[in-house]
């Protein structure tokens, strides 16, 4: 019987190394809300914020989180270049 932690990891989609916090929240069964005061409080994956302000996860950092529970910095994605 798979552990919580891999049931977790078994949703989170695999199409995309980037997942929007729709798709965390759902996989880890805790609300769009939840995952943004855990954020806050750096209590969530690492993120990035692109340049039009969206947050996103990348999937291996959620892996991580998922596995250890650690706390994670976050990350300002590079602006593109013109």
């Amino acid at each position: 019987m798979p552990s919580c932690t891999e049931t977790m990891i078994s949703r989170l989609p695999t199409f995309s190394d980037f997942l929007s916090p729709a798709e965390v929240a759902k996989a880890t069964e805790m609300s769009k809300n939840a995952l943004a005061v855990r954020r806050c409080r750096r209590c969530a994956p690492a993120f990035e914020r692109l340049a039009n302000g969206r947050v996103v996860y990348p999937r291996q950092e959620v892996v991580m989180w998922l596995k250890t529970g650690m706390r994670m910095p976050i990350r300002v994605a590079p602006s593109p270049s013109p």
